[in-house]
């Protein structure tokens, strides 16, 4: 699809590399190693450069009080892993950069 993807193996790699790279979308997953998903979200959203960047929240954990309050309040969109196909992310990515 012409996107280059960066994988990191846990919240505080995820931090750094979004601090550093700057990516143009982030898929976050709720359950990480190291830093759970809500905690990369308020730290990634506590920086300047963090507010800018849009996040797709994949999770199961729907119905999470921080979840709610995170989606709520703009940090994040939520998409629910059983209901979400791989063409759905494609799709929000594209949507999400064509935003930009």
């Amino acid at each position: 699809m012409g996107f280059e993807v960066v994988e990191a193996t846990n919240g505080e790699e995820a931090l750094g590399i979004a601090i550093n790279r700057r990516p143009d979308v982030i898929i976050l997953d709720f359950i990480m190693p190291k830093m759970h998903g809500l905690d990369f979200l308020r730290k990634l959203r506590d920086l300047d450069l963090g507010r800018k960047i849009p996040i797709l929240l994949l999770t199961n954990f729907s119905d999470d009080p921080g979840i709610i309050r995170a989606v709520a309040e703009g940090y994040c969109e939520l998409l629910k892993k059983a209901e979400t196909s791989l063409g759905d992310i494609v799709s929000k990515v594209k949507e999400k950069t064509n935003d930009k």
